[in-house]
């Protein structure tokens, strides 16, 4: 079919829009700096699911080498299940700029979890994850949590080196075919790619090869006669056409399989939680506000120690964050904790002064003053002497942040 002088312009700037679009995508983007996550409100990442304790065993690796991250999710007693629905299905994994690691294996309190669990508020699960390297490069990696209905939320991040190496993704198959997994029927999915490809590219130049704004302007106007006869022919044809692709796709998948198609299988698990250490304190928030003269979000924690030794307050986590007292950093802690009269002395009942710097949370994104949800919830930690710790959860209803002078 030959076009008009004009029309074949159309359609070879059309080409050249296409190509060129096709090129800059091919061509590989910088990779985007971390801290994507603190995107989400703050009251979603601080009272849905939170993973603490979270530690790499390495931070430079070879392609094909294994990673080990461990550390402890829970999920919030404190979940916001008036605006979010309540949490019945969840699934551990990481979250990195792409395919850069391989999830081997997924564990929750000792139990192999390869899919989705079970999981209920206010349950607590160690968890392990064994990923192996498979891209050269520098990369940040995060443990992650992901909630149907919810979202995935992530624990601290740690920067990865993965140094050049060898990847063997070898699996054995049922009919006892090894093959590579990373590799195994790419050829197949880049040809349907291709036709898919194929077919809308010439759907996209069957119709731009017209003025664009001219029919707008002529639908506008109430004229109702611009889809003409062969519009109709070419765009039945297109349907036939994607219907025999299809069918024909089938027969083929169908003639070419060594085995008989098997479902995906479910193995959808309920991981026993954690059990509850022996509490060392009984605690409750009794005021919290912030305080725009300092800067600071300060709250009266008021404590009673119920064991025979000294307790503190250690730490305070908000999302993914820690928050330490200056001077004591550790595992990607952040040092803005501020605590009056920490030490509390075997069956003492005190009120502890607790300050949080608000450029940190802000920095963060965890000052939520202007969200939906204004509130402070998170995880408390305490420690004796001997090193027991118990983790108390802040509840929202018990503690609101009132905005200060």
């Amino acid at each position: 079919m030959i076009f008009p002088s004009r029309a074949g312009g159309r359609i070879c700037r059309v080409l050249m829009v296409l190509v060129v679009a096709l090129l800059a995508g091919l061509v590989s983007s910088p990779v985007a700096s971390a801290h994507g996550e603190q995107t989400q409100e703050a009251f979603l990442r601080a009272s849905t699911v939170l993973i603490y304790d979270v530690k790499f065993d390495k931070t430079k690796v070879k392609v094909g080498e294994d990673l080990t991250i461990t550390g402890v999710v829970r999920i919030m007693d404190s979940w916001p299940d008036h605006t979010i629905k309540e949490p019945k299905t969840g699934y551990l994994s990481i979250v990195a700029p792409g395919p850069k690691f391989l999830v081997r294996e997924r564990w929750l309190n000792g139990q192999f979890t390869p899919q989705s669990v079970n999981i209920h508020k206010g349950e607590t699960f160690p968890f392990k994850l064994v990923v192996t390297a498979r891209t050269e490069g520098h990369w940040h990696v995060h443990p992650s949590f992901a909630i149907e209905g919810t979202g995935t939320l992530v624990g601290r991040g740690e920067w990865i080196d993965v140094e050049p190496g060898t990847l063997n993704n070898d699996v054995k198959l049922a009919g006892g075919e090894v093959v590579n997994a990373s590799t195994y029927g790419l050829a197949r999915v880049a040809t349907w790619h291709l036709i898919g490809i194929g077919l809308a590219v010439f759907w996209l130049i069957f119709w731009l090869r017209r003025p664009i704004i001219a029919r707008l302007a002529r639908v506008e106007s109430g004229d109702t006669k611009l889809i003409t006869s062969l519009d109709r022919k070419v765009a039945g044809g297109l349907i036939i056409a994607v219907l025999v692709a299809l069918v024909a796709g089938n027969i083929y998948a169908n003639e070419t399989g060594n085995l008989d198609p098997m479902p995906l299988q479910i193995d959808r698990i309920t991981p026993v939680p954690a059990a509850e250490s022996a509490p060392l304190v009984e605690s409750k928030i009794t005021k919290a506000e912030y305080n725009k003269s300092t800067d600071t979000l300060d709250f009266t924690l008021h404590v009673k120690n119920t064991t025979s030794s000294p307790v503190k307050l250690s730490q305070l986590q908000i999302a993914e964050v820690t928050f330490v007292p200056v001077g004591k950093p550790e595992n990607g802690s952040v040092e803005g904790l501020t605590i009056t009269g920490n030490e509390v002395a075997p069956g003492q009942e005190v009120d502890l002064k607790v300050s949080i710097d608000g450029a940190k949370m802000r920095e963060h994104n965890l000052l939520p003053l202007k969200e939906p949800q204004v509130r402070l919830t998170g995880l408390m930690f305490f420690t004796d002497a001997a090193g027991h710790r118990q983790v108390s959860e802040i509840d929202e209803v018990t503690s609101p942040i009132f905005p200060g002078k």
